[in-house]
């Protein structure tokens, strides 16, 4: 082998020896941030879990703001006077995860509210609803 071939050979096994140390060192790195997010996640977590258990065992009454406020939503849906019969906290509705989740969302959103058309005035005294005297 010549000089300059081995000074190429030399030159070229640095260079992948350099470029794969840079390569090894960035991969590290992103193995460390992983870490460091999955210990932030399972500390958000925990604190999550904790708010939630809180959560349910505070009491389950309702004050008259949510009472109005849920009586102002159902007349928005509606579209008209309604009577709330019952009221009824559902526990654990987020136990099955986003997938249980959206399905609630959307079978809840596929039921149509069947409103009621406007009932049409009577004529009074009009006969069949034409003028008077006369008959259709």
């Amino acid at each position: 082998m010549s000089e300059g071939m081995l000074d190429n050979l030399v030159e070229g096994l640095l260079l992948s020896a350099v470029g794969m140390a840079i390569v090894f060192a960035v991969l590290a790195l992103l193995t460390g941030i992983i870490a460091a997010v999955r210990r932030l996640d399972a500390r958000w977590q925990e604190r999550e879990r904790g708010a939630a258990a809180g959560a349910l065992a505070r009491d389950a009454g309702l004050d008259n703001i949510t009472l109005l406020l849920i009586a102002a939503a159902a007349a928005t849906v509606i579209g008209g006077r309604h009577h709330i019969r019952r009221i009824t906290r559902l526990r654990g509705a987020y136990d099955g995860g986003a997938w249980a989740q959206q399905g609630r969302i959307v079978l809840q959103g596929s039921h149509a509210i069947a409103r009621r058309p406007p009932r049409p005035e009577r004529a009074r005294g009009r006969g069949f609803g034409g003028r008077r005297g006369e008959r259709k």
